[in-house]
């Protein structure tokens, strides 16, 4: 089993932004390399095929960006909530001590 062109690029393009983003690359950058990328690895692609899967690709990504969004702010809002249960159980324990 092989990957398609289409599942390379987007491999490739997927690739590409990560590390962009991650080392803080300026988006002239990201874009000229992005540019390269499509000249040597997406040959079989047309220029339409190519500007649709980025485009599928950066809906999704806002989708995914909001949903994550809203499950680390679920996420931090149980952990503090959890936490503040913690401190309150410390002092509790701590008043129920100096009561003996």
């Amino acid at each position: 089993m092989e990957l398609t062109p289409r599942e390379k690029f987007i491999a490739h393009y997927i690739m590409t932004m990560a590390v962009g983003l991650t080392t803080k690359q300026s988006d002239m950058a990201i874009d000229k390399t992005l540019t390269k990328l499509m000249e040597s690895r997406s040959r079989t692609l047309s220029n339409e095929e190519v500007n649709q899967t980025i485009r599928l690709l950066n809906e999704e990504f806002l989708i995914s960006g909001s949903l994550l969004k809203t499950l680390n702010a679920e996420f931090i809002a149980d952990f503090v909530g959890k936490e503040l249960d913690l401190v309150t159980q410390k002092e509790n324990q701590n008043d129920s001590e100096e009561l003996r």
